[in-house]
């Protein structure tokens, strides 16, 4: 068996949180560290009629300059999904199709940032969940002090 734990290390982007509105973006850092990044969006159960124009998405902008401006990620940056031209890579319109969604950044940015968009006006919201997996480390073990 290969170990994986030596060579990823996760974090929590996004805290599993019921979202009745766009919270504030998080920015996300590589540190220098790691030459990959999967981000792991887990969506649950809810009560509300999602459509076309009751949604919520994910959106990635990435940085080519330490974090001073941001741009919409191309699609060549982002494995596993298609983002659209505002780099929306994940929506949910449909409550049936709750669950683990996946996708791969591959660009050359070390800082990306990432929001979750509301549209429409939920009352019960949908609980979700943002997770990072960083790998292809550069030099030891990451640390998790």
């Amino acid at each position: 068996m290969q170990d994986i734990y030596n060579i990823t290390q996760a974090a929590a982007v996004i805290p599993a949180a019921v979202v009745t509105a766009s919270p504030d973006a998080v920015e996300v850092a590589l540190d220098g560290s790691f030459d990959a990044a999967k981000f792991i969006i887990n969506t649950g159960t809810t009560a509300e009629t999602l459509s076309a124009s009751l949604k919520i998405g994910v959106q990635v902008e990435a940085s080519d300059d330490g974090g001073a401006s941001y741009r919409v990620v191309r699609a060549d940056e982002i494995l596993g999904a298609e983002p659209n031209a505002s780099g929306v890579v994940y929506e949910l319109t449909d409550k049936a199709k709750v669950g683990i969604f996946e996708f791969g950044y591959a660009g050359a940015a070390d800082k990306l940032k990432i929001s979750v968009i509301v549209t429409g006006s939920m009352t019960t919201g949908v609980p979700l969940a943002v997770i990072l997996e960083k790998g292809h480390l550069r030099l030891a073990p990451p640390d998790r002090s």
